[in-house]
């Protein structure tokens, strides 16, 4: 077992695990913004 985190990115209106769920681009782009920069954090302490 590893550790693990989540990254929540808010949808539209509140909803989520539904059909109609729907994120902007900024916060899609937040959100993967802050798994480059963990992905990269992580890959400089295990060099």
């Amino acid at each position: 077992v590893a550790p693990t985190a989540m990254i929540m990115c808010p949808c539209v209106d509140g909803l989520s695990h539904n059909e109609a769920e729907e994120i902007s681009k900024d916060r899609a782009t937040a959100g993967a913004d802050v798994l480059l920069h963990a992905v990269v954090e992580t890959a400089e302490i295990v060099e």
